[in-house]
């Protein structure tokens, strides 16, 4: 057999955080380092101290969130409702500034603009708002395909990456506003985006639980990742690794320069007994929550390649 090189590095279980009472979909950095805001089925946005446990700064906004972003900048968090309000929360003081009503269903994803000067805000209603930040004046509407909008991503500052549950990925210039590309990407829907711009490489998750690699509209890899939909996929600060989280449980560690596999952090090592939801890395550790309710801190220990056969 031909030998081959393998990684022995691996994901650890460092801290389970519980608090959330129903499903939590949504995680985004925290006011400091090594912490996050979780936002959940229960209407509250909570942030964690991924070491210790929760800081104290909870807010209630009576109704569940899909989706939740912090700007460092303003100070403010945006969450994105399942009725389709979008939240807008002075952290420092823990009360609403603002409540925008305009996507007509549930908020998927929330983005800001490297320069902080662009929104984005895409939407079950198939609908992706460009907002001009920070006084939140709408400044476009797209409707890419009329399907759930899952995602949307910044490929740079003036080309988003939008993915729908029909399967599709849009490329879309908002300078001017129009679709670049459309293609089909995955049967069933496509859930998560994650554009890698060191390798100008392009990951999608999908339904039909695969990851794939596209350079511009070319798939030039396919990967049998998951049991279940692949929802979540970020790359690690150092661009060493990325991590997938899916409806099957778990949470997946892999190469980013081959894709080959690393690790699998399940239930039997301290993480999650349903869906996973989201995950994001803080530093070197992952942050990852789902339908269980819980937020789980992942350390990643590193190891030495050793060549196997």
């Amino acid at each position: 057999m031909k030998p081959y090189l393998c990684n022995m590095s691996r994901l650890e279980s460092i801290l389970v955080h519980k608090g959330h009472t129903g499903p939590v979909y949504s995680l985004c950095e925290g006011r400091t380092p090594g912490t996050v805001f979780s936002a959940g089925s229960d209407g509250f946005v909570v942030e964690w101290d991924l070491l210790k446990g929760q800081t104290g700064c909870v807010v209630r906004l009576g109704e569940p969130v899909y989706s939740v972003m912090y700007d460092a900048s303003s100070g403010r968090l945006f969450a994105g409702a399942a009725s389709g309000r979008i939240h807008i929360i002075d952290v420092g003081n823990l009360r609403e500034e603002r409540c925008i009503e305009l996507h007509r269903q549930g908020v998927f994803d929330i983005r800001l603009s490297a320069d902080r000067t662009r929104l984005i805000t895409a939407g079950g209603d198939g609908k992706i708002f460009v907002w001009d930040d920070p006084d939140m004046t709408l400044n476009h509407a797209i409707k890419p395909d009329g399907n759930k909008c899952r995602q949307v991503i910044f490929k740079d500052e003036k080309t988003l990456l939008v993915c729908t549950s029909l399967g599709n990925i849009h490329e879309i210039s908002l300078d001017p506003v129009r679709i670049n590309h459309c293609w089909q990407a995955h049967q069933g829907g496509v859930y998560s985006l994650l554009w890698y711009s060191h390798r100008s490489l392009l990951f999608s998750g999908g339904k039909d639980a695969h990851i794939r690699v596209w350079k511009e509209q070319t798939e030039v890899l396919s990967i049998p990742a998951h049991n279940y939909a692949v929802y979540a996929l970020e790359v690690s600060p150092d661009g060493q690794w990325i991590a997938s989280a899916s409806r099957d449980k778990t949470v997946k560690l892999w190469d980013s320069s081959t894709m080959q596999f690393i690790f699998r952090g399940d239930m039997a090592l301290g993480g999650h007994n349903r869906s996973v939801n989201d995950l994001i890395w803080v530093g070197e550790m992952i942050a990852s929550c789902g339908d269980d309710g819980k937020i789980v801190s992942w350390s990643v220990r590193k190891g030495d390649a050793v060549t196997g056969v």
